[in-house]
């Protein structure tokens, strides 16, 4: 799954505040530092995800819709 940078952040903000109950800076801080590494971050508990596949985006307050490239859409 592929996300924007910022989009990612977010994501891992909401992941530890929802399991740990609260955010933890240092840890983004240190992967600000070190942006060429990867972290991984084992969960105590599996979180349920649901991955929709929308070939489309507001961009420019416009709706783009693009050809599904994998073949994925369903009706």
């Amino acid at each position: 799954m592929r996300l924007h940078n910022d989009d990612a952040k977010k994501l891992a903000s909401w992941l530890q505040l929802q399991v740990m109950g609260d955010t933890n800076n240092g840890f983004f801080e240190k992967v600000e530092r070190s942006r060429t590494k990867s972290f991984y971050v084992q969960l105590e508990h599996p979180i349920p995800v649901d991955i929709v596949y929308n070939p489309m985006e507001i961009k420019g307050g416009k709706l783009h819709m693009y050809s599904d490239v994998y073949h994925k859409t369903f009706k």
